[in-house]
């Protein structure tokens, strides 16, 4: 049986003398006590975070402007749903300081997010890999916090339409070289072969 292919987005929010959130959904309908990152399925060779941004716009309302993304952190889960073999690839994703965080929506009949803590978030996923997933994300923000909150303090990051239409961030030398010595130690790939996020 072919794989099912799945990519989606550890959204986070971070600032000063707070802790990190990281954005979680629910389905009431499907499966109320799980929450987990925004996600969805590949169309055909789709590119990986091409995806991922498209699902998670598609979920929660919001604009690619309002989103800043990190390929450099990248987390796979391979699992068994049923019987049905699937893998879904992760990247981490900052909301942009003027984003319209107020406006995010859930469209979907019985779909609702919430920002959690870490801790929220571990008590929140029920599978192990995703909160594997969610304390290695939590190393690597904590790793760049400094950075984070210094581009966070300057105007807003312009981003620049990307050969798959994918925003990205046009970052200065400086943290090229940070994103390029983390990117080494930082490609997570997990697998699990039980149902799980």
């Amino acid at each position: 049986m072919s794989t099912i292919n799945l990519a989606g987005l550890l959204i986070y929010r971070i600032s000063p003398r707070k802790p990190i959130e990281y954005l979680l959904l629910n389905d009431s309908y499907e499966h109320h006590r799980h929450w987990y990152p925004p996600k969805g399925r590949k169309i055909g060779a789709e590119d990986e975070l091409k995806c991922a941004l498209r699902e998670t716009l598609d979920l929660i309302g919001l604009s690619a402007s309002d989103l800043v993304t990190d390929e450099a952190f990248r987390a796979e889960l391979k699992y068994v749903d049923g019987i049905k073999p699937k893998q879904v690839v992760y990247f981490l994703a900052r909301m942009s300081v003027s984003s319209r965080q107020g406006m995010i929506r859930c469209d979907s009949s019985g779909l609702k997010y919430q920002w959690c803590t870490l801790d929220q978030a571990l008590e929140r996923v029920m599978f192990q890999s995703m909160q594997n997933i969610l304390t290695q994300a939590e190393d690597y923000i904590e790793g760049l916090r400094e950075e984070i909150l210094f581009d966070n303090s300057r105007p807003r990051w312009q981003t620049v339409g990307g050969d798959n239409n994918v925003n990205r961030v046009n970052r200065n030398n400086r943290n090229r070289r940070i994103h390029q010595h983390h990117a080494s130690r930082q490609r997570h790939h997990i697998h699990r072969h039980k149902r799980c996020a």
